[in-house]
């Protein structure tokens, strides 16, 4: 990679004097020989490790595996997760929950957003306990 520095100074209203500015320094990561993650294709997993596509609400955060992949060609290659962060986002409350990842290792670089349904719970299973406890 290659650090860049910038330095940024106010003019006008936004400078308190001459000598107020701001300085950054940001990593710049060249992809030549890198996964670019934005381009991946992200699969939620089960325990088992089967996809899926939605979840059923709990109440508690759910948070699925995520496969990561990255075609090379025509082939595609799974990422190994020591190369990549997942935040999950909105993944409590039915409706749609995020999935950000983003890279991390060294021979990464991008991130990738994905989806993923809590759908309500199927209240079947309630009312077949509910059978079961009063013999109905």
């Amino acid at each position: 990679y290659s650090a860049v520095y910038l330095k940024i100074t106010g003019k006008g209203n936004y400078g308190a004097d001459s000598s107020a500015h701001a300085v950054a320094s940001y990593k710049v990561w060249s992809n030549d020989g890198m996964l670019d993650l934005s381009k991946a294709k992200v699969t939620f997993l089960d325990a088992s490790g089967k996809p899926i596509k939605n979840l059923e609400y709990t109440g508690q955060e759910l948070k699925p595996s995520v496969l990561v992949q990255v075609k090379n060609g025509k082939e595609l290659i799974t990422v190994d997760s020591s190369q990549y962060q997942v935040t999950y986002i909105n993944n409590v409350k039915k409706g749609k929950a995020t999935v950000v990842i983003c890279a991390t290792g060294d021979g990464c670089v991008g991130g990738k957003t994905a989806t993923f349904a809590i759908k309500a719970q199927n209240l079947k299973k309630f009312t077949d306990i509910f059978k079961d406890l009063f013999n109905r």
